[in-house]
């Protein structure tokens, strides 16, 4: 998702209505915070261009076979990265939902949220999101974290910024636990004192913005 400010508008002081205009200092990002689907890219028109552009400007069959690469679904759809499914809906012709929308590739917030309580189409049975359980990449991901915030970490070199943020977040989660009601029970602790890995990572990864 590419964002884009047209103007700045800061407060003055500390009141709800002190907000003044600034300028029209425009700015724009890109949010990895959903899903990638389509190239897109984005830049100010105005002279003169003293920034440049962001994003992709790919064409749509190149950047769907980076996607499939990526993730693998050009061998197996379950190799490497999930994706959102795409399921038949005729058996009989094997013709799929939406023949023509190529894959949507979730972020790490978006597989998360999935993996912790999984998502459905209205049938109640078809997974929003395949493969069912998290493939190679999600696995290394949340193998990399384990083994981060080890007593004694194996090939971790910022091991110490991981114990940090586990400390923190884990700080975290005990005040959660004890002081909130109507938990869902994909957030509940487990024999650990903590939730699932999956879980508790969904809310450490789960957020990227580059600008």
């Amino acid at each position: 998702m590419n964002e884009f400010t047209f103007a700045d508008v800061h407060p003055i002081d500390s009141s709800p209505d002190s907000a003044k205009f600034i300028d029209f200092n425009q700015g724009y990002n890109v949010s990895n915070v959903d899903q990638t689907y389509l190239p897109i890219a984005i830049e100010p028109v105005r002279e003169p261009a003293d920034i440049g552009w962001i994003g992709s400007i790919s064409k749509v069959a190149d950047f769907r076979k980076i996607l499939e690469a990526f993730t693998g679904t050009t061998k197996d759809p379950t190799a490497n990265w999930p994706i959102y499914n795409n399921p038949i809906v005729v058996p009989a012709t094997g013709e799929r939902m939406y023949p023509d929308a190529g894959i949507r590739v979730p972020s790490t917030f978006e597989l998360l949220n999935f993996y912790i309580n999984p998502s459905t189409f209205p049938d109640g049975k078809t997974n929003e999101i395949i493969p069912a359980t998290p493939p190679k990449l999600v696995q290394d991901l949340m193998d990399q974290w384990t083994a981060c915030i080890a007593k004694e970490p194996v090939d971790c070199p910022d091991s110490a910024i991981y114990k940090e943020e586990n400390t923190v977040f884990t700080n975290s989660y005990k005040i959660y636990i004890g002081n909130c009601n109507n938990i869902p029970p994909y957030l509940m602790p487990d024999a650990t004192g903590l939730p699932s890995r999956v879980a508790f990572l969904r809310f450490l990864y789960g957020w990227v913005r580059s600008t």
